[in-house]
């Protein structure tokens, strides 16, 4: 239990630094729109240390943030790798592409980290 919590108290701080630092980079283009993808193990090996608990950290973490009330739009989405790169990547590239996810979040498994870390 203690790992868990100290798992989403780490997520929400990691989340919260992802979005100063993506706030920085997107206040140059001035939208302030910001899509944060939390790409997880949502139901296997490391769903404990990320999965469905991360998600929420991470939407805790956007509403802590702050940028709402400053009138930023930031969009939540999250899905299931399987625990399996290839369907990280093609996840990540259909965000990429079409989504046009700014933030992945939630990258617990090495396999899968560095497969999205090829990508971007």
């Amino acid at each position: 239990m203690k790992r868990s919590i100290a798992a989403l108290a780490t997520t929400a701080l990691v989340m919260t630094t992802s979005l100063v630092f993506a706030g920085g980079a997107s206040a140059q283009t001035m939208d302030k729109v910001a899509k944060v993808g939390a790409l997880g193990d949502q139901s296997g090996l490391y769903q404990d240390i990320g999965g469905p608990g991360s998600t929420v950290a991470a939407q805790m973490a956007i509403e802590d943030s702050g940028l709402l009330a400053k009138g930023w739009k930031i969009d939540l989405i999250s899905a299931d790798h399987q625990n399996k790169p290839d369907v990280a990547v093609n996840i990540g590239k259909q965000w990429i592409d079409v989504e046009k996810v700014d933030v992945f979040v939630d990258l617990a498994a090495s396999n899968v980290g560095l497969a999205i870390a090829n990508l971007a």
